[in-house]
């Protein structure tokens, strides 16, 4: 009889204190993937663009801070609603929108060599995308001959590989049932290997648009904003200032890139802002050097793994109406530039025909392409690399070395003095 009373009357407490447990959020793990989730989510929920800007600068650089901002207006932040699932460097979860009814899954990965780094981070409306141990299977079986196939590095291709093998046999991967995460973890463990950062899994079944920065290295670029032509200025100086945030692979963009070049025929010096440039490719290159040329010399060529031998670069000569003649030129750089961007770069400066200013590039310079392994994963394998003529090789995984070093954000002051200097000093009387 006690007994029966003691259980009725902890059923009574449960029923009255249920609607606040049932209310109370759920509990993150404690696990780098987890406190970054926490963190992030303080930082974005906040509202404040100083603070999701520093955030985002130190944790997840690769997401523009606009787009952040724009997904904060239009969302209100987030609720974590449940936690569906967790390793150490990755969780999942439901979310809710704070301005709306709208709920998604979320999925947070780290990166295993550095924790602090967040590598992926989205949400999906259609809920966890699951696989089997039959197609990690056969991812981990693709991805390994292809690298072992065709990566730059006959030797980093083959260790890579073999790390892909022996996970497969320990079962590192088992406890991973969504795709997202399970391209999320390859990656970073293949890059932990290589230190490519061209290197990249993808989960893309058939018919799907590329994500957030996987359309670099010559892959399918948007032509919104003006081609990613930031700005085209001529400061009153007579300093031409052209900001482009990526090479984007069309001919209407060709067109921007030459009309742009038109509109700065008569500067006396001229600065190229790569500082939010992450890559791409096309014929954009050429428009822009070209020009800066009495006659270009061949700044490049091409070491392709698959054939053994060395090609020149394949994009057709760009003959400008107008040369800007031996002007002083400025490219800016920050820790973001990378790939195409590093490369316009690196070959003005090795060709001594730019001063770069402001912080060391991310350094990838290796060229590669997609190779499907099944019909929901791709592997983008660099299996090239591009050679400067004057230096005799590249900037893979040291970044373009500034000639003036500055703050990113200081860049573009730098650069406008220094222009300004030059030309003062080409104008005074011998």
């Amino acid at each position: 009889m006690l007994r029966k009373r003691i259980g009725i009357a902890f059923a009574l407490v449960v029923s009255m204190l249920w609607p606040a447990f049932a209310d109370s959020p759920p509990v993150i793990p404690d696990t780098p993937a987890g406190r970054a989730l926490s963190s992030w989510l303080d930082a974005f929920n906040s509202g404040d663009r100083a603070r999701i800007e520093a955030f985002d600068g130190a944790h997840m650089k690769w997401w523009a801070l606009d787009d952040a901002m724009a997904l904060r207006a239009k969302t209100g932040g987030y609720d974590v609603v449940s936690i569906t699932g967790s390793g150490k460097f990755w969780i999942t979860f439901r979310a809710a929108e704070k301005a709306g009814a709208s709920q998604f899954t979320g999925i947070l990965v780290v990166r295993s060599a550095d924790p602090t780094r967040i590598s992926e981070l989205n949400f999906d409306p259609f809920g966890p995308r699951t696989i089997d141990e039959a197609e990690r299977r056969r991812v981990l079986d693709g991805a390994a001959k292809l690298l072992d196939e065709f990566y730059v590095s006959a030797d980093i291709g083959h260790k890579m590989a073999m790390a892909l093998r022996s996970a497969q046999q320990d079962g590192k991967y088992d406890a991973i049932t969504d795709a997202w995460v399970f391209k999320a973890r390859l990656t970073d463990d293949l890059v932990a290997i290589s230190h490519d950062w061209h290197l990249r899994v993808m989960y893309r079944p058939p018919g799907s648009p590329p994500g957030p920065g996987e359309a670099g290295n010559g892959g399918p670029q948007p032509e919104g904003r003006d081609c990613a032509f930031d700005k085209v200025e001529r400061y009153p100086d007579n300093v031409g200032y052209v900001k482009f945030d990526a090479f984007v692979n069309s001919h209407a963009c060709t067109q921007v890139a030459i009309a742009a070049m038109h509109f700065l025929a008569h500067v006396d010096a001229i600065i190229f802002d790569l500082r939010d440039n992450h890559g791409g490719g096309g014929e954009i290159g050429p428009v822009l050097v070209d020009p800066l040329f009495s006659r270009p010399p061949q700044l490049e060529y091409v070491w392709d793994r698959t054939t053994g031998k060395r090609v020149q670069d394949s994009t057709p000569p760009y003959v400008p109406d107008e040369r800007l003649g031996p002007i002083p030129v400025y490219v800016l750089t920050s820790h973001g530039t990378f790939s195409a961007g590093e490369n316009f770069a690196y070959i003005l400066q090795a060709a001594k025909r730019a001063t770069v200013v402001g912080e060391v590039t991310g350094g990838g310079a290796n060229i590669g392409r997609p190779h499907r392994i099944d019909d929901n994963f791709v592997i983008w394998v660099p299996s090239a690399r591009p050679i400067s003529t004057f230096t005799g090789t590249n900037w893979e995984g040291v970044g373009v070395i500034p000639d003036v070093k500055v703050p990113a954000s200081d860049a573009l002051d730098v650069a406008r003095k220094l222009a300004t200097q030059a030309i003062d000093k080409r104008r005074a009387p011998p």
